[in-house]
Parts: structure tokens; sequence; C-alpha cells
């Protein structure tokens, strides 16, 4: 029996549903020949005229079809839909049209705050298109009323040499005499040029008080600051009201994790133990995630183990990782097997992804465990972890998979 033979009833039931099938069909575009991948995606469009796709999407898609996708978005109407599918296109966006997306966000067509219940925030979203434009059209963007310089300078990773030197002088020169750089200043440290970020430490060292050393030394890297500033900066949180409780503690260890290698082996035998013994599992788990990439090796097992017992226990995961390589295949394949994920659709989807990235034995071991639930999480029209699984079913299949979900939408 075949792959295909043993999901086919499943998919039968999967394609059936009404929200699984944009998804599920867009997933399968990558793993088609040119004819088949061009009449899905014709398909696609024809469903929903206002469909768009992000350049991650797009990026492994045959070129013709790719091509396809852009003219489709290129003559969308103008108004909000357009500028916000061009945004989304980034790096695939033509040159042509770069302006005219710029534009849409300046001029608030496709606006950087959404108000529903509660203010939603697209800033995120236009960063990530600023940054693939040149440098003009950056510092247009940055032009912007109202935007802070240097935070945005920041989101989209643009810091001409003038530029750092600009913005440090103001900073001094907003500065009281005798009195530490502004708080704002953090967001600059560590573009800072050699000369510039010695001189930073200069003026904290002596004119800080040891709390606004600790706070600031954050923003530096390990090599940066000497062997007792980088024991005090980790063993100590910056904030004096909030520092004896457990939240505050473990938000710090996001902070410090960078300088966490460097400090004794006394101090991080001290935080790994106060970190596991947390008593409020969503403080545990976020400190974990902090440090488990910068725990000694011996450590890194014990830490791993109780991740994964918190993940489960949660059906949750509090920082926003991209890679979960510290999770060695098997306890991988126990985490996406576990019923407690289902419902937490986008975890489910990550940890997949994440097998993605594997050797093939691996990504067998994984996905022959994420198989059920990704099915039962498709059944109750959560289609994300089965799309995030389409590669491996087009590889395991021959591309049989792939062609029989496309006939289904297809002549």
């Amino acid at each position: 029996m075949t792959l295909l033979d043993s999901l086919t009833r499943s998919l039968d039931r999967i394609l059936a549903l009404r929200d699984n099938a944009v998804p599920l069909a867009r997933a399968q575009v990558a793993h088609l020949d040119e004819p088949a991948a061009l009449a899905l995606f014709r398909w696609l469009i024809a469903r929903d005229p206002a469909l768009y796709f992000t350049a991650d999407t797009l990026a492994p898609w045959p070129a013709r079809v790719r091509e396809a996708a852009i003219a489709h978005v290129l003559a969308m109407p103008s108004g909000r839909s357009r500028i916000e599918a061009m945004l989304a296109l980034e790096r695939f966006l033509p040159e042509g049209c770069r302006d005219e997306a710029l534009d849409g966000i300046l001029d608030g067509t496709a606006p950087e705050f959404e108000t529903l219940s509660m203010p939603v925030s697209y800033a995120s979203f236009h960063e990530a298109f600023v940054k693939t434009l040149c440098a003009q059209q950056k510092e247009r963007w940055l032009a912007t009323a109202d935007r802070d310089e240097i935070r945005s300078r920041n989101a989209i990773e643009y810091w001409p040499p003038e530029a750092i030197t600009r913005c440090w002088n103001e900073l001094k020169q907003s500065t009281t005499s005798g009195r530490a750089l502004p708080s704002e200043a953090i967001s600059i440290y560590r573009v800072l040029p050699p000369a510039l970020r010695a001189e930073a430490l200069s003026i904290l060292r002596a004119r800080a008080t040891q709390d606004e050393r600790r706070y600031a030394f954050c923003y530096f890297e390990r090599d940066d600051l000497t062997d007792e500033e980088r024991e005090d900066t980790v063993a100590t949180p910056w904030n004096v009201y909030t520092r004896s409780t457990d939240r505050a503690f473990a938000d710090h260890l996001c902070h410090v994790k960078h300088l966490f290698a460097s400090v004794s082996a006394a101090l991080r035998a001290q935080t790994l133990e106060r970190a596991l013994a947390l008593p409020v599992a969503y403080d545990r788990h976020c400190a974990l995630a902090h440090i488990v990439r910068v725990v000694d090796e011996r450590d890194r097992a014990r830490v791993v183990q109780e991740l994964a017992r918190l993940t489960v226990d949660e059906a949750f995961w509090p920082t926003s990782e991209e890679r979960y390589d510290f999770f060695d295949t098997q306890t991988l394949a126990s985490l996406v097997a576990n019923p407690a994920l289902q419902k937490t659709r986008w975890l489910l989807a990550s940890f997949i992804t994440e097998a993605l990235s594997r050797d093939e034995a691996s990504q067998d071991t994984v996905f022959a465990a994420a198989l059920d639930n990704a099915i039962a999480a498709a059944l109750d029209e959560q289609p994300e972890p089965l799309c995030a699984m389409s590669p491996w079913l087009a590889a395991r299949s021959n591309g049989e998979i792939p062609r029989w979900i496309a006939s289904r939408f297809i002549a």
C-alpha cells in the first residue's frame, strides 16, 4: 500500500471541509510540475480574486507560476488590498512598483495600526518590506513624522556610518551634564563602532548608578564588559521594584542570555537551579526557553526534558522561536505525536517545519509521529500542520499526493 493509498480516505474528508481547500491547494503548488502548478494557481485566484501570497510562499514556486502571482497582485485595483499584497511580495516586488507600495505605507492606505476590538499593529509587516528597499527609499520611510529614528533604524537593520555618528552625538548632547545617558540610548549601543562603544561605556561607568549600568550593560556584547560587570549584570535584574519576582527573573534571562556563557560556573549553576525551581509553569517555561541554548552541554538534557514536558502540559511555547534545534529527533517526535498539540496549530506546524531542516531519517521519524495529529487538526479545519508537512508528503509519495490533491481542484 502506498502512502497515498493509506491517506486517501482522510484526505477526502479533509478536502470536503470549506476552510481547508485554499491553504492545502496553495501548499501543493511548489511540488507540481509547471503546467499543473499554473492551473492550480489559476484555480486559487478564481476562487478568491483578493488572494495574495508572501515572498516565502513564492520562493519555491516554479518561475512561471511565481511571475503569474506577481502579475495577479499588480493587476489588483488601487486601494488597501493592492498595497498590502504588494508589501507581502517583499523582495519579489518589481523595482518600478516599490515607490507605490512605500507611498501606501506613508499615506496610510495600508495603516500601521488597525482598530478592531483593540489596536492591532502591522508595524513588523511594514518593516519587513522596508528592509528590502534601497537606501533612498529607506530614508523616506524613516523621515515619517513622529517616527523614533533609533528604534526604526534598528527595526529595518539600516545603520549607515553617518547615521550612527549623528544619532550618537544627539544622544550625548541631550544628556544633562553629569548624568547618565538617556534610556533610549540602549537601542544604539550594539551598532556603535569600537571607539564610540568605548566612549559609551566610559560615560556609563563614570555617571550611571549600579542599577542603570545593569540595565544598559544588557545591550552590550560580552567582550565589551569586564568579568565583574558581566557577573553583576547576569546576577541581578536591573529593576529594583520587580527584581525579586519570578516573572522579572524569567524576563531578565532573555536580556542576558548572550552573557550567560561568560560568567562563573557558580553563577550559571545558581541561575539554572532557580529557573528549574520556578513554581509557576509559565515563568519556568519562559526562563528555560531563554537559556536552553547557552547552558552547559551537561545541563542541556535536563532543560530540554523539562521544556518538552511544559510544552505538552501547557500546549504552548512562550518565546518567538524560528528553530527548535535543541530538541533531539526523538523528543521532537514525541511532541508532535502528543494529542495536546492538536489544538495548537501554529506550534504543531512550527515543530513540523523544524523537522524539515533535518536529515531524511529524522524527517521520517518526526513526520510519521505527527501524521495523526496533523490529520486531526485538518479535520478540525486547522490545516496549517498538514500544509507544513507538504514537502515531506510530496517527497515520500514521489509527487503522488500533491498531484492527487491538485486533481480535486483542477480538471
